[in-house]
């Protein structure tokens, strides 16, 4: 049947084959995750991706081309024909491509518009749904194209099957591109990722069109040469390759995919016009009318989400358009309850392309004002649903790649205003997810401007992200080996956004970034090149925590987070605790000491730690307390500070060290200090330190020797009102130190956590039965082994 046939070249509808003798193997893998991250195991073949599953809806995803449309068909097939063991254990399979029942209010409605049964044999539909109902775990639906489907309900049936709402037993496969993958990766219960077609894949696809070894091998060297391996990885490109380099005779191929496109729909036009003898061989250019017109409707087709429209839309002129004779466009019939003509592309990726012209030719031309150039993609949504048409915008100038940069400018200032980065260094976790996923998108894009002109795009793709260059761990290989971050042009910061765990081979892409933008750290050695501190990493945790900012004209290297960082780094890096000098410049007029002097505050201020919001270091031993003794008042404005679990041998005077060396700011929200042999002598430190820190949010000072000094923090916490939790458990508290605390949590009304176990209080806790009108906000009250008599119990 018509499943089985795949037409091999657009210009001629007779010209098809049996899927088996054109379909080659791709190279899946599937995504598991890991406590580490997200790793990916390759399959040894498609259909294990129905084996030892734990539920039933199946995520694939792959980019534009890759083949999820034709494994679609292949599955439907293999099924029919019962070729794969795994796919036995269903009775029956429907094939459905999305894009051709967007308007499907129903299940129902979904079977007539996929156009299973003639429209006008309604009883057939009703059986088979009638079937589906009574063997729903028998029964497996092929989803094709959720990034081509289109409802305007809020909860249309494809998303109401998929989620489980309707249809619940089935098994469901659903295929899309990645940018619609976020949508409804978390209904899936697996996620697999088509790659493409590794290098002998390439060779066994590529000989089924040119036939001949001998020029599949000059095929295949000319693509090594001029390195258009991801290109020829995708399906879709590898065949306009291999129909391009027929054409052309081995004039060239095009190392561009928006030359690719171009060049794959002039050679459709050159087909049609040596079929057609009187028919004169024109250039694309020579057809940019039809094409700025297709291009429109193209384009505005796309903002409504949709993959085609009304034949009604269509222009008369365009009727007798030679894009409609070559197949780039196609007047079909939609069967249907209501049979009507539409006008579809041939491929969403040249729909894309036409979009694009559209842009290049008409749009920017027209546009008076660039910033704005493209006002209808006004959302952070209408990018993503339109990013590869930007991506063909930016692919073919650089006139067209600043355009794109510009309007992702003003749009991320309409949503966010703009914030003074030379003062306030971002983090991650700050910045608004809307922001990052645009920042992000601005890269992509840029990305994809040729090599020869991103050096003078760089610039305004800087501007367009406010100075903030946010590397997602999926586009480090590009930014590194891409070298454009190699500018007199800097960065405001640079931040490395991980959402896996790091590697050696993210490693050795950051230190070639670090060169490439000249950065060095300051540590207790001084200055010196930040990529050879990278690369003598072994332990690649250490990635996640890092970003470069700029201070003059020159990139530093700072830590975010001191986490899972080595002892050895630590010593390395931090240098014994800054002196007072000031004292010695009154005494001495010796400028030398004065020199030394300003320099240690050039280096304490410049330190890589400097920066570090939080500090989490967990079993502390040996001489680890002494480096952190030295690493603390390196941070100049933590805001998490959390230390635990101290071995009962380690010296407490090292602890008073660790304690007055914090500074603690207004920025400081946590502070966990948990067994650390914290002792009445150094709790006042502490204690007074308070005053500076109005809101931190979680103080923790369980398992530390405290005894009487608690009153001190009593008195302190009127200075911490925005306090939340706070856990004394098991310090040695005594009667009146607690009795002190109990009327403080009157300064605290939005504490919401108060542990106090393993204290001896005895009748104190009427104390605390008469203040706990003052914290109404407290879920949690912890009381084990308080010595609590009845008269506490039953005032409490």
């Amino acid at each position: 049947n018509n499943l089985c046939q795949v037409r091999i070249t657009p210009w001629d509808p007779d010209n098809t084959v049996q899927i088996d003798e054109i379909y080659t193997e791709l190279f899946w893998v599937r995504d598991k995750k890991k406590p580490s991250g997200k790793k990916q195991e390759k399959l040894d073949d498609y259909s294990d991706i129905l084996k030892e599953l734990k539920s039933n809806r199946i995520l694939v995803y792959g980019i534009p081309g890759i083949g999820k449309s034709t494994f679609a068909k292949k599955i439907a097939i293999d099924w029919a024909r019962g070729k794969k063991e795994n796919l036995k254990k269903f009775d029956l399979l429907l094939m459905i491509p999305l894009r051709n029942v967007c308007y499907s209010k129903t299940f129902q409605n979904m079977l007539i518009e996929a156009k299973l049964f003639p429209a006008e044999d309604q009883k057939l539909v009703d059986a088979l749904i009638r079937y589906i109902l009574e063997h729903k775990d028998k029964v497996l639906l092929v989803l094709d194209g959720f990034d081509e489907y289109s409802a305007g309900e809020e909860t249309p049936v494809v998303s109401r099957v998929w989620m489980g709402d309707e249809l619940r037993d089935c098994f469901v496969i659903l295929t899309t591109r990645p940018i619609r993958e976020d949508d409804v990766k978390r209904y899936s219960s697996a996620q697999f990722q088509i790659k493409g077609f590794d290098h002998a894949q390439i060779k066994e696809f590529s000989m089924k069109f040119l036939e001949d070894e001998q020029e599949v091998q000059k095929f295949l060297d000319y693509i090594k040469i001029h390195k258009l391996k991801e290109i020829a990885e995708i399906p879709l490109l590898l065949l306009m390759l291999c129909l391009i380099w027929k054409e052309k005779d081995r004039e060239g191929l095009p190392e561009a995919k928006v030359h690719l496109y171009s060049d794959f729909i002039q050679t459709l036009l050159n087909h049609m016009a040596a079929k057609d003898a009187d028919e004169e061989v024109k250039s694309i250019k020579g057809y940019g009318g039809d094409l700025e017109q297709v291009g429109e409707l193209a384009f505005n087709a796309l903002l409504n989400n949709s993959l085609e429209f009304d034949y009604e839309h269509f222009p008369n002129e365009l009727l007798s358009s030679k894009l409609i004779r070559v197949g780039v466009i196609q007047i079909v019939k939609l069967f249907s309850a209501k049979p009507k003509k539409m006008v579809a592309f041939l491929h969403k990726s040249i729909q894309e392309f036409l979009a694009a012209w559209f842009i290049i030719h008409k749009i920017l031309p027209s546009a008076k004002d660039n910033v704005t150039c493209i006002p209808t993609i006004n959302s952070t949504r209408k990018i993503v649903d339109l990013l590869e048409v930007l991506k063909f915008v930016c692919e073919w100038s650089p006139e067209g790649s600043k355009a794109v940069q510009q309007h992702l400018a003003s749009l991320r200032t309409n949503q966010n205003p703009p914030k003074d980065v030379q003062t306030e260094t971002p983090f991650l976790k700050d910045l608004p997810s809307d922001d990052k996923r645009l920042s992000k998108l601005s890269l992509e894009c840029f990305i994809t401007t040729p090599s020869q002109f991103k050096g003078e795009v760089y610039p305004s793709l800087l501007k367009s992200l406010t100075g903030v260059l946010i590397i997602p761990d999926t586009l480090l290989p590009h930014v590194a080996n891409g070298n454009f971050v190699k500018s007199e042009v800097l960065p405001e910061s640079v931040l490395f956004d991980f959402h896996r765990r790091p590697s050696p081979k993210d490693r050795d892409h950051i230190s070639s970034i670090m060169d490439d933008l000249n950065a060095v750290i300051v540590s207790s050695r001084g200055e010196t090149k930040a990529s050879d501190f990278v690369r003598r990493q072994v332990k690649t945790d250490i990635l996640a925590s890092l970003l470069l900012k700029r201070s003059e004209d020159k990139m530093y290297l700072y830590f975010s987070q001191i986490a899972n960082v080595d002892v050895g780094t630590l010593r390395e890096l931090a240098m014994p605790a800054p002196a007072t000098f000031s004292h010695t410049r009154a005494n001495h007029e010796d400028v030398k000491v004065g020199d030394r002097a300003a320099k240690m505050d050039w280096q304490t201020r410049q330190h890589c730690f400097s920066l570090a919001k939080k500090i989490d270091i967990e079993n502390l031993e040996g001489d680890v307390i002494h480096i952190i003794s030295n690493v603390l008042p390196l941070l100049s404005r933590p805001r998490e500070i959390v230390l635990r679990n101290l071995k009962e041998s380690s010296v407490s005077q090292e602890t008073g060290r660790v304690v007055s060396g914090m500074n603690m700011t207004e920025c400081l929200t946590r502070l966990k200090l948990h067994k650390i042999c914290l002792t009445e002598k150094s709790l006042p430190v502490l204690a007074n330190a308070l005053q500076n820190a109005c809101n931190l949010q979680e103080l923790v000072l369980s398992e530390n020797q405290l005894g009487s000094s608690v009153r001190c923090l009593a008195a302190n916490l009127r200075h911490v009102q925005q306090l939340t939790i706070l856990e004394l458990s098991d310090i040695f508290m005594e009667h009146a130190a607690f009795s002190d605390l109990a009327d403080s949590l009157r300064h605290v009304p939005g504490l919401e956590v108060l542990s106090v176990s393993r204290n001896q209080l005895g009748t104190s806790i009427l104390d605390l039965a008469d203040n706990l009108e003052y914290v109404p906000r407290l879920t949690r009250l912890e009381l084990r082994e308080t010595h609590m008599d009845e008269d506490g119990g039953r005032a409490l």
